[in-house]
């Protein structure tokens, strides 16, 4: 299992906050339903897992719209996040930036699921 650092930087002065590493991979074969909460989800990042494939075949597969509009649902993922994360967001838009976040994941999850892409988060170890 890899494991990265993520900081989330108050624009303003400069401060970074570290999020402890803890990189979680979910296969589109995965049956758990771990929750997956705005709360502890950041960096979601789309992978295949190709190794017998020549780099036509990837590259093929990277050019897909199946593979490009999971990463632009990663995007939006990520960007909610950082919306949600950001200072000075007042609870009543946290709350539906919070629902346009659940809603979105269940898309990706399907999404990935039915493409057979893979994806991972970095979630904070406790």
């Amino acid at each position: 299992m890899e494991t990265s650092k993520v900081f989330l930087r108050d624009m303003n002065t400069g401060e970074e906050l570290e999020i402890l590493p803890g990189t979680v991979e979910v296969s589109w074969t995965d049956k758990d339903t771990h929750p997956i909460d705005i709360h502890h989800s950041y960096k979601f990042e789309c992978s295949v897992n190709l190794p017998l494939m020549n780099e036509v075949a990837k590259e093929l597969f990277f050019g897909s719209p199946g593979y490009k509009t999971a990463c632009r649902l990663a995007d939006e993922l990520n960007d909610l996040i950082e919306e949600y994360h950001a200072p000075g967001t007042p609870r009543r838009e946290r709350r539906a930036i919070r629902r346009e976040f659940v809603k979105i994941y269940r898309i990706f999850r399907k999404h990935c699921k039915e493409c057979k892409i893979n994806f991972k988060f970095v979630r904070p170890e406790k």
